[in-house]
């Protein structure tokens, strides 16, 4: 999809705000003290239905495990935006980083972009149970 440089600078405003708010306000949430699974049903829903698996995290994060079939595309990149204008709107996607809070803004610019079908890894790969590849 083609997009106008208009909005693509939109859209890198809106995610150097966001990432910023939810950096600032970050804290890993991890998994539940008794050690529960709190693997998100509609993310694994999801990814069942053939959706894109996007890992939020940097490269090294990702190099050193993630969500077999994961595409990496790092929400602190500066083409983070660009990247993600370049997606089908029309597809399923399957957001995660570590522990909710970086995908949490990614899915905002995701959604300003005009994306509506994100399913979101809520408290991250912190609480995914699924096997990892490296």
């Amino acid at each position: 999809m083609k997009s106008s440089p208009f909005v693509r600078s939109c859209v890198n405003a809106a995610l150097i705000i966001i990432t910023t708010c939810t950096l600032a306000s970050c804290g890993s949430l991890g998994a539940t003290a008794d050690g529960s699974d709190t693997t998100d049903p509609d993310f694994s829903a999801a990814i069942d239905n053939g959706a894109t698996i996007i890992d939020v995290r940097s490269p090294a994060e990702y190099d050193s495990g993630h969500i077999p079939g994961a595409v990496n595309f790092d929400v602190d990149d500066p083409e983070f935006g660009n990247k993600i204008l370049e997606l089908d709107q029309s597809k399923e996607y399957a957001v995660y980083c570590r522990s909710g809070n970086r995908s949490s803004g990614a899915i905002a610019v995701m959604e300003l972009a005009g994306f509506s079908n994100i399913a979101h890894l809520d408290e991250g790969l912190d609480a995914w149970n699924g096997e990892l590849e490296k």
